[in-house]
């Protein structure tokens, strides 16, 4: 087949002109097909970006690049594989997941879909992320996906963390208590970051609350209350 040439409008449009782009990565850990990538490294030997599993209650693996695994690959040891695997975006049906099974039927079509601290998975369908208790570390809220069809055994979602997560800043919701509140498992890089916070307060607090981030962790100065706020880090 050398020499061959195809043109663009012979590859079936979406699925295998998405597969035609497909990123030749490192795969460092077993993955299974729809499971979230994000680029962790480099191997100068290869060349190739080195990918894990996304994970909202990781620093490094909270941020992007991210991809869409198109397939299952298992990684025995250090036996590390190379392959074109990490995709832009991925619509996953039942039948596609390990379980056959995929309820949706909580969602509406449309609704966000969210990274999980479970390894490359989603945490939540249709539901925005609970708050982290109060000096507890982190978790990332972001949206990877959207449902596109609501089901209680065949639901569908569209994956596309490439586009829904790419974002300047690292969201999270913490219940605050006192009036200081921490949340740890930041990395040094963001000390000093600029943060915006808002509270679910129902009434404006006669102060507004304030932030520092040093030494990975995040410090909340604010009014006596046990109400949520979210933070983001920008940077």
């Amino acid at each position: 087949m050398a020499g061959v040439r195809f043109d663009q409008n012979q590859i079936r449009p979406g699925v295998t002109k998405c597969r035609a782009t497909a990123v030749v990565v490192r795969v460092m850990e077993s993955v299974v097909e729809g499971d979230l990538l994000v680029a962790t490294g480099y191997d100068e030997e290869s060349g190739l970006i080195e990918v894990h599993l996304a994970t909202a209650t990781t620093f490094a693996r909270a941020r992007g690049l991210f991809w869409v695994a198109d397939y299952s690959l298992t990684i025995v040891g250090t036996a590390y594989k190379a392959s074109a695997i990490a995709i832009d975006w991925k619509v996953m049906t039942a039948d596609r997941y390990a379980t056959g099974i995929l309820d949706t039927s909580g969602a509406s079509v449309g609704d966000a879909v969210y990274l999980s601290a479970t390894g490359g998975k989603v945490a939540t369908i249709g539901t925005y992320p609970a708050a982290t208790a109060k000096g507890a570390a982190f978790s990332a809220i972001l949206a990877v996906g959207r449902v596109v069809k609501s089901h209680a055994t065949e639901g569908v979602i569209m994956f596309a963390p490439a586009t829904m997560a790419r974002s300047k800043g690292l969201t999270g919701k913490v219940t605050l208590g006192g009036t200081s509140t921490t949340v740890t498992g930041f990395s040094a890089e963001v000390d000093g970051a600029a943060i915006l916070l808002a509270t679910d307060k129902s009434s404006a607090m006669a102060t507004a609350p304030t932030a520092v981030m040093s030494n990975g962790t995040l410090t909340i100065h604010h009014e006596s209350s046990t109400d949520d706020c979210t933070y983001t880090i920008l940077g």
